[in-house]
């Protein structure tokens, strides 16, 4: 990872770009927080203005000229502000991209809302792909670049009453994980990270489970650090949070429809309470 601001100006050099979708909140804030921190410029998007404001002040309060932001909604199917971005991208060097937003929901797929449903696999699935299309032409010409995209634990397993989520984090899991070796050799780090419950606002968006699972989440700054430690040293997968690892490698430890079954009765029990 680049260091302090400080020692690109010492070196001559400017500093790097990130550019975090769902900035503006949990995890995709702790992203641009430390990545500030480490020296990194930022074009923060999300939809809400004044968060990406005061997020934007704060940054440029502390270093001048270093964050700004674009509103935007990138889960609607006719998306002129998923184009936008594209064509921000098309203009503007871009040596980090966070894929970060998403949003995820709980219940029988036959009592939810299909609109919702089909934004979700939008904002989780379809805007990382776009995205990611957009910033790799760019990243090829310079052999140099970065790209991290949010999955999930829930990519990892289906999750019964949460079903579309988890297809869209398996989508995010599998679209990273080839890119990765797809671009190996390149110069063009592709990382896939992986959280278990982590204390945002996702539960509250998904009206998920959350403790009626007696799962205790992970921090955010932690899951953060441990994604951009994986993301120094290039690896393709990270599962970030003390917490969250100790969920994976027990959920390693059986086949896959036993623990199906097994969450299908925890999350029917969460949803009747």
């Amino acid at each position: 990872m680049c260091g302090s601001q400080e020692a690109f100006l010492k070196n001559g050099v400017m500093p790097q770009t990130a550019l975090i979708t769902g900035a503006s909140a949990g995890i995709g804030q702790e992203f641009a927080r430390q990545l500030h921190s480490n020296g990194y410029n930022l074009i923060l998007v999300a939809r809400r203005h004044d968060r990406l404001e005061a997020l934007c002040e704060e940054f440029n309060s502390q270093r001048s000229q270093s964050a700004e932001f674009v509103v935007a909604d990138l889960s609607t199917q006719d998306s002129g502000n998923l184009r936008d971005i594209e064509k921000l991208i098309s203009h503007r060097q871009i040596d980090l991209l966070v894929n970060n937003a998403g949003f995820g929901s709980f219940g029988a797929l036959s009592e939810l809302e299909l609109v919702r449903e089909e934004q979700m696999v939008l904002l989780n699935c379809v805007a990382p792909l776009r995205l990611t299309h957009a910033v790799l032409p760019q990243m090829r010409e310079r052999q140099s670049g970065a790209i991290i995209t949010l999955s999930s634990l829930g990519g990892l397993q289906p999750l019964p009453y949460m079903s579309t989520y988890s297809a869209t984090k398996a989508f995010d899991l599998f679209f990273s994980l080839g890119l990765h070796y797809e671009l190996k050799g390149e110069g063009i780090s592709v990382l896939a990270v992986c959280p278990g419950q982590t204390e945002t606002e996702f539960g509250e968006v998904a009206r998920g489970p959350g403790d009626d699972l007696g799962v205790e989440g992970d921090q955010v700054r932690p899951v953060v650090h441990d994604s951009l430690r994986a993301l120094e040293k290039r690896k393709a997968f990270v599962v970030p949070g003390s917490k969250a690892r100790k969920i994976y490698w027990l959920l390693r430890c059986l086949p896959l429809h036993l623990r199906s079954r097994l969450l299908a009765r925890m999350m029917r029990r969460s949803l009747r309470t």
